[in-house]
């Protein structure tokens, strides 16, 4: 699972309904923010990559500027999502952790305290 997707991902669970920016962190140095303006997150990082999102009742659609693509549904505190590349990830949301779940065994926990979420 790419860092891209792993940030858009979290724009969706942690961003609300209204137009907001929130503002995320790696311990690698990576570093992304996503704004959410109804039902379409627009999100960049700090290594040239942007991307968007459209939430359609619990689907969601996206795509980056390196021709991804992906695709997830929201079931309660889950999240279950596939890109075309062959990547599938699951993530749970309890409270304010985020713990996700990816292809080959990849998982990445994450915070969010207001407006910032911090990952491993």
């Amino acid at each position: 699972m790419k860092t891209t997707i792993a940030a858009a991902l979290l724009g969706l669970l942690t961003a609300s309904a209204f137009a907001q920016t929130v503002y995320g962190s790696g311990s690698n140095g990576y570093s992304w923010q996503t704004q959410q303006i109804g039902s379409q997150t627009y999100g960049s990082d700090n290594k040239g990559n942007s991307w968007n999102n459209q939430q359609i009742g619990n689907q969601n659609y996206g795509s980056d500027n390196r021709g991804n693509s992906w695709n997830s549904q929201q079931i309660g505190n889950q999240t279950y999502g596939s890109d075309n590349r062959g990547n599938s990830w699951n993530a749970q949301r309890i409270g304010n952790q985020t713990y996700i779940n990816g292809t080959g065994g990849r998982t990445v926990t994450c915070q969010t305290i207001g407006f910032q979420t911090f990952c491993n």
